[in-house]
């Protein structure tokens, strides 16, 4: 339904019902992020998992740029010089 105000959470406002999969019935979860992404990690993404789990770790790994990063006819994956992956391990 267009523009039917839903009830929100979080410093970015989303959407209540996009919270769904901390119903999920699981102990742990394990999030894998990119830096080539807009949200900012610190800023951002571990505030968000931290309003529903307890981060138990973040491990920042080196990772390859993507296969398009060397497509020419593209230079929407070039927006970076550096390319990490962080894997945030949380317990509900």
């Amino acid at each position: 339904m267009l523009n039917d105000k839903p009830e929100v959470f979080g410093r970015n406002n989303r959407r209540a019902d996009s919270a769904e999969l901390f119903n999920i019935n699981a102990k742990y979860f394990l999030f894998s992020y990119s830096t080539t992404s807009k949200l900012h990690i610190y800023d951002g993404l571990i505030p968000l998992i931290s309003t529903f789990c307890d981060i138990i770790s973040i491990n920042k790994i080196d990772h390859k740029k993507h296969a398009m990063a060397n497509m020419s006819w593209t230079n929407e994956w070039l927006n970076t010089t550096e390319n990490f992956e962080y894997l945030v391990l949380a317990k509900k």
